[in-house]
């Protein structure tokens, strides 16, 4: 069986919110507009 017992809730880690994940979509945005560009000659 498990070893918490009935009614506790377990730990785990939330981490606070972060711009990175914003700014990596957005840098992976412009890497693709980018290579698009390169591939078309522009």
């Amino acid at each position: 069986m498990s070893s918490t017992t009935h009614g506790t809730t377990p730990y785990y880690f939330v981490p606070g919110p972060s711009a990175y994940p914003v700014m990596a979509a957005a840098g992976l945005l412009f890497v693709i507009l980018g290579a698009a560009q390169w591939i078309n000659g522009h």
